[in-house]
């Protein structure tokens, strides 16, 4: 029998479900399989890294790697992300010096969003299968396949009705009250934004999941009383399937917080007027990504923003008393020192409830990376997990960065549950 552990390096909070989303969908997506439990089965690890921070040095990956007791292993599935890039090569590197003789197989954006596969070979070369995109169905061929002789690179479409639900299927076991769960209703974005790796590079679908598994999932975690949703869709209201959704849980009076991200744009007609509405009924926190109110700012990276219909929409939930939050970026393109505080007091000045602001990063296989030299941006690895962020560019220096890093410091939102 074939046996696949998959190794995951993740950002779990307290009061967190001690397991990713994603590696709760693979594993029951593979555990629906009718071969699995006689031809192969598939266990996770996951390393939290709130909990290690910077102090993951190799001889941690060196004692990690003699727990995981891999030689009972023929496939080993490691997640990589922009926050465990700086252990990663370490990490397979080791995987390799301790005698591990069986396939490894990468996933996670920084393998899906790195163009050129010779690239991925460099960055990577004791992997054997690199997957590219959603990887459910990709996941389950590497693990039936031999070790290729050639690296292999595979991009298998998921069908989404085939992936079951991690809930309903226990692969996420829920108990009564708990604090928060991570849901998602879709994948991939619509948008063409240059600083987001959301986007289904492939294709720039979005795929959604049946709203019959979805409206199960509502009537469960009503049943176990879950306090908080944090919704990872990247835009939630983005057609009608998310009044539908809202409709469901006034329908089954829930008391459970949901908090999701959407667009300010898409509020505007009347499918957007019924969100509104279903919204101030429910127990609910709207996300706002708004980035940047300076028109050469959001239209640098793909993004704008029709600030008459962001006024509109604040004074709308203000009055209706819907909790929101609204989240800048600073280290845009064109963007200074005054321009981010313009921002910051244009959406004071018009009473938004809670505003945070995040520097910018330059995500692998984004359009925004790949502009690194026309804008002039520098980046410094920074805090908790060593991720490379623009520090300075054409138009701002590294002091004006700090200064601009002190004003989004300054915005004391409120405490997130």
């Amino acid at each position: 029998m074939k046996t696949a552990l998959i190794i995951s390096f993740d950002l779990i909070r307290e009061g967190e479900l001690p397991k990713s989303l994603a590696v709760a969908s693979l594993l029951a997506y593979l555990k629906q399989d009718t071969r699995y439990g006689t031809e192969f089965i598939a266990e996770s690890k996951s390393i939290n890294m709130w909990h290690y921070r910077n102090n993951i040095t190799n001889e941690f990956l060196w004692d990690l790697v003699e727990d995981l007791d891999l030689h009972r292993y023929d496939t080993l599935a490691i997640s990589c992300y922009v926050w465990n890039e700086y252990v990663m090569k370490d990490f397979l590197q080791i995987i390799r010096k301790s005698g591990f003789q069986g396939k490894i197989v990468l996933g996670g954006y920084q393998i899906s969003y790195t163009n050129r596969p010779e690239q991925l070979f460099q960055e990577y070369p004791e992997a054997d299968i690199y997957i590219k995109g959603y990887a459910e169905k990709s996941l389950l061929e590497a693990i039936l396949m031999p070790r290729p002789i050639e690296k292999k690179i595979l991009k298998s479409e998921v069908t989404f009705s085939q992936i079951p639900s991690v809930y309903l299927t226990g692969e996420f076991p829920i108990e009564q009250n708990t604090k928060m769960i991570r849901w998602e209703t879709q994948r991939g974005c619509p948008y063409v934004c240059t600083f987001c790796a959301h986007r289904d590079l492939e294709k720039g679908k979005v795929y959604k999941h049946e709203l019959d598994k979805i409206f199960e999932e509502l009537a469960f975690f009503k049943e176990k009383n879950v306090q908080k949703v944090n919704v990872l869709d990247p835009i939630f209201n983005g057609g009608k399937n998310a009044v539908l959704i809202l409709e469901e849980i006034a329908r089954l009076q829930m008391n459970t917080i949901f908090s999701f991200q959407v667009r300010f744009e898409n509020l505007k007609n009347a499918l957007g007027r019924k969100f509104l509405d279903l919204a101030e009924k429910i127990n609910i926190n709207l996300e706002f990504g708004l980035q940047t109110v300076v028109e050469k700012e959001f239209y640098a990276i793909e993004r704008p923003n029709n600030l008459k219909v962001v006024e509109e929409t604040i004074n709308e939930l203000n009055a209706k008393g819907i909790s929101y939050e609204i989240s800048m970026i600073y280290g845009l393109p064109y963007q200074t020192l005054e321009s981010f505080q313009y921002g910051i007091d244009w959406l004071l000045q018009r009473n938004a409830e809670n505003i945070l602001a995040f520097p910018l990063m330059l995500l692998k296989g984004t359009k925004l990376y790949e502009q690194k030299e026309q804008f002039g941006f520098v980046e410094k690895v920074l805090g908790d997990f060593n991720i490379p962020t623009v520090v300075s560019s054409n138009s701002f220096s590294e002091n004006e960065w700090w200064l601009m890093k002190e004003i989004a410091g300054e915005l004391n939102p409120k405490v997130r549950f």
